[in-house]
């Protein structure tokens, strides 16, 4: 093993001893908000978008939604 891959793993070693030293951090300012929103994601994904998805999925044929997801994974 070359004398920089060592040091490499040397100073990767050295830096997990300080992962697990950080001080605990503050408590979350927007957490009241995050729940909010949290909770309305949660409710539009039960009333909204998982029929929908469901209706999506049992009245097209295989062969347009194999289509659509090539389309998106094409895209994406």
């Amino acid at each position: 093993m070359s004398l920089s891959r060592q040091v490499v793993i040397g100073l990767l070693l050295v830096q997990l001893i300080f992962i697990g030293s950080s001080q605990a951090s503050e408590l979350d300012p927007f957490e009241p908000v995050n729940r909010k929103v949290f909770a309305f994601n949660e409710f539009l994904d039960r009333w909204l978008v998982k029929p929908v998805a469901k209706v999506y999925q049992w009245s097209t044929p295989s062969m347009v939604d194999q289509g659509v997801s090539n389309i998106f994974y094409n895209i994406f």
